[in-house]
């Protein structure tokens, strides 16, 4: 029986080429990345997600050299409780340097570029957004450095990647409109802000009731894994 990789069925389907945006990706094999070459499918690595399920390394190091498009994903918060881009890049480079033992598998730069143009590549819409060049759309983050964890401040890209926590940002500009300014929302108000946050609350409570899924939350403090 021979027997072939999901990647390479979804080749002999005719189902791979350039606007397949393929997620996780964590196990693929020489001439599965080679595939995904030829084709020019692009790949979200979703890095935390991964690490959250222990489901597997994507080889992200590989692909990177090999001039596979790849972007970064959160996934949703079911397997990502943060889904927090700026410190999901910390994540995107540790785990590939640990999965190569090697600390320059993966470079700062390379990592920031991931999370902005190459995100957009792997969408199809670099000649939109992912860099602030004229003739894209205004979508821009004002991020305060002044905090102590990320004083000394030597590389832009390595504070960006290994000390920044999202927490940093002070103005969110999409398209040309700011939605957040001086970390505060402005289009509600924080009176709205916190009537939203607490609805949201009660929702996710309803939610598990109805799913018989409370044991979750009532779960006591275990410290010893199933």
């Amino acid at each position: 029986m021979h027997c072939v990789s999901a990647t390479q069925y979804l080749s002999y389907l005719g189902y791979l080429g350039p606007s397949l945006l393929a997620g996780h990706c964590v196990w693929m094999n020489d001439r599965d990345l080679r595939l995904l070459k030829k084709y020019d499918v692009k790949v979200s690595n979703l890095a935390v997600s991964n690490q959250y399920l222990a489901s597997g390394i994507a080889p992200i190091a590989k692909m990177v050299n090999q001039g596979i498009t790849v972007g970064i994903g959160t996934d949703d918060t079911n397997c990502n409780d943060s889904a927090n881009m700026l410190s999901d890049m910390k994540h995107v480079a540790l785990v590939q340097k640990v999965n190569n033992l090697d600390a320059g598998a993966m470079t700062a730069e390379k990592v920031l570029e991931m999370a902005t143009i190459d995100g957009a590549r792997a969408v199809g819409m670099e000649s939109e957004i992912g860099s602030i060049e004229v003739g894209k759309q205004a979508d821009i983050i004002v991020i305060e450095l002044q905090r102590p964890y990320l004083v000394p401040c030597h590389h832009i890209p390595s504070v960006l990647v290994y000390q920044a926590n999202g927490s940093e940002v002070d103005t969110t500009i999409v398209a040309g409109r700011v939605l957040m300014e001086s970390g505060r929302l402005v289009e509600i108000s924080e009176v709205d802000e916190r009537n939203t946050l607490a609805a949201a609350q009660e929702a996710s409570v309803r939610i598990a009731e109805r799913a018989g899924m409370t044991w979750r939350t009532d779960r006591g403090w275990p410290t010893l894994s199933s």
